[in-house]
């Protein structure tokens, strides 16, 4: 199946806006929910959710997920997803030791990132930053054979939907409180039954573009627009808590669904520089999110003492003029030479598991 181009362009841009949402709290002090930078802080992530949820179902819509079709699910999932995150683990470990040299990870630490277990066991204990995202995405992938057999039945499906939102609801409205700020409850914030909503919303709409079709650009870009402005005038203050509970968390839910299912209506046909480059920043997104932590602690706390660089703006403007293409080459020189060489040995490992279905795609 041919990739859907705008879906790699949102995954690009979202990436993209957690790295400067970062750069900018390390700097010049954490952005509140009242920016747009602040927002993308939090909702950029969510929609990761939603566009994995969507691809995976377009991938997998039509394959089965017996014996030999579950192992080169998680053949082809795990050789995508724990390359990189060991790469990250260990820049990250590498880092923080550069800039904290008496530091000491727990063995139990190690053992679960290495093992990618920690999203089901103790989600809290990620290493490289922003790594709790991979490891909730891990606990999706256990859960995802039994989502998609749900939305071949629409009861089935709005059953998923509804348990799913009922579980976001305790998150929202009764287990997190708007009256203490998000760090003081991120380890609920970042529990994986708290966003599988998000997930199973991406796998719904998978299921509703394949049933309905392609509602098409004009439209598709409307609700594009429409999702945008929405995210943007939305009132919002104060800490990010009082985005991420009660009906506010609601609302920018439903946002990022709309933004994620217009973009999966556009079709590009443009090929052109500016195509060409919002597909690279596709391509390049996860590494860029999983290694922007660690890159970024090396010149806070390593580069920039030695070079006298104080001022919090100068400190911000190092990092995007300096650092940031630097983190683009690395990033590049890792898509090219670990993720696409495991992405293809995943494919020719489960392939010679068991024979293809003749419809299966490579994507």
């Amino acid at each position: 199946m041919e990739r859907i181009r705008s879906i790699d362009f949102m995954r690009g841009i979202m990436a993209l806006s957690v790295l400067i949402y970062h750069f900018t709290g390390w700097t010049t002090g954490v952005l509140d929910s009242s920016s747009v930078i602040g927002r993308l802080g939090i909702y950029a992530v969510s929609t990761f959710y939603v566009v994995s949820g969507i691809s995976l179902y377009i991938v997998y819509k039509d394959k089965s997920f017996g014996p030999v079709g579950m192992i080169n699910f998680w053949i082809k999932r795990i050789f995508r997803i724990a390359p990189l995150f060991w790469i990250a683990t260990i820049i990250t470990i590498i880092a923080i030791k550069m800039a904290w040299p008496n530091y000491v990870y727990p063995t139990e630490k190690l053992w679960m990132n290495f093992t990618l277990t920690f999203g089901f066991l103790a989600h809290e204990q990620y290493i490289p930053g922003g790594g709790w995202s991979i490891g909730n995405e891990l606990v999706f992938y256990a859960l995802f054979p039994i989502l998609i057999t749900l939305t071949k039945r629409p009861s089935t499906m709005i059953l998923s939907v509804v348990v799913s939102l009922a579980v976001y609801v305790y998150f929202s409205f009764f287990l997190m409180t708007p009256k203490i700020n998000l760090g003081e409850q991120w380890i609920n914030y970042i529990n994986p039954w708290n966003q599988l909503l998000l997930f199973v919303c991406g796998v719904t709409c998978g299921r509703i573009y394949d049933q309905l079709g392609s509602i098409g650009n004009t439209k598709a870009y409307g609700l594009l627009a429409l999702a945008v402005l929405a995210f943007v005038f939305y009132p919002s203050t104060g800490n990010q808590i009082h985005i991420t509970t009660g009906f506010s968390r609601i609302a920018y839910t439903v946002i990022c669904v709309m933004a994620a299912y217009a973009c999966l209506n556009i079709h590009i046909t443009a090929d052109n520089f500016m195509t060409k480059a919002m597909g690279l920043l596709g391509d390049l997104s996860y590494s860029l999110y999983l290694m922007h932590s660690a890159v970024a602690t090396v010149a806070l706390h390593v580069l920039m003492p030695k070079m006298g660089i104080t001022d919090k703006t100068w400190k911000l403007v190092f990092l995007l003029l300096v650092v940031l293409p630097y983190l683009f080459v690395i990033s590049y020189i890792v898509y090219v030479g670990v993720e696409k060489p495991f992405i293809k040995l995943g494919r020719k490992l489960s392939i010679k598991s068991g024979k293809p279905r003749a419809e299966e795609s490579p994507a």
